[in-house]
């Protein structure tokens, strides 16, 4: 099962990408709305990929990318 957590804060965004996402073979699509929700997705479901927006509200993408590549450093590793 390919998996990929989609997060952004605008909801049609999340669902194009997501669309997108499905046609390269993904079929698990997990999506979060902010950096925090993001960093609990990724330690719950350990996805293979995450596409995240930088500016979100709550917390930002970068600062959600850098706490999870610490906690998560490989989507198998969480």
């Amino acid at each position: 099962m390919k998996s990929v957590l989609v997060v952004d804060d605008k909801p049609d965004i999340r669902s194009r990408l997501a669309e997108s996402l499905m046609k390269y073979g993904f079929t698990d699509i997990l999506e979060a709305e902010n950096g925090q929700q993001a960093i609990d997705m990724t330690q719950a479901h350990h996805p293979l990929l995450i596409v995240m927006d930088y500016i979100m509200p709550v917390m930002d993408g970068i600062t959600a990318a850098e706490i999870i590549s610490k906690k998560c450093p490989a989507p198998s590793s969480c």
